[in-house]
C-alpha cells in the first residue's frame, strides 16, 4: 500500500522535526487513495523509538517472528544510538528522564479523553 508520494509526504513531516530518526505516526485518513497520494491524513500521534512495533501484533506472525521484528527494531536503534554518540550527542541523565517522564504524566491528565 506505500507509495513514493505518501513515503514523500510522511518523510517531509519527519525532517521537520529536529533529530527525530526513528519512530511511528498514527494517522486518520479521508480515504486510501488520498493517503497513498500523500495527501487528506492527519497525524494524530508520533510516537518516538520507544513505540512498539505493531506489526509484531499481527496474529498470522509466530512467537519466533514475532520477537524478531522486535529484536530487530531494537538492534537498529542501538545502532542509531551509537552513530549519534559517535557525532557528540550524549544520553540523557537519569535526573533529565525522569523529570520529563514526569512532565509527560502531568500533561497526559489534561488531555481530553479520546471516545
Amino acid at each position: 500500500m506505500i507509495t513514493p508520494q505518501m513515503t514523500g509526504a510522511i518523510d517531509a513531516i519527519a525532517r521537520d522535526m529536529p533529530n527525530f530518526h526513528v519512530g511511528r505516526f498514527d494517522v486518520r485518513f479521508e480515504s486510501m487513495g488520498a493517503l497513498r497520494a500523500g495527501r487528506g491524513f492527519s497525524i494524530i500521534e508520533v510516537n518516538g523509538a520507544g513505540s512498539e512495533a505493531v506489526h509484531a501484533w499481527d496474529p498470522a506472525l509466530t512467537l519466533r517472528q514475532a520477537y524478531a521484528i522486535v529484536f530487530e527494531k531494537q538492534r537498529r536503534i542501538f545502532e542509531i544510538g551509537a552513530a549519534m554518540r559517535r557525532r557528540g550527542f550524549r544520553p540523557a541523565r537519569f535526573g533529565a528522564m525522569a523529570h520529563h517522564y514526569f512532565r509527560q504524566q502531568r500533561l497526559i491528565r489534561r488531555y481530553p479523553p479520546s471516545n
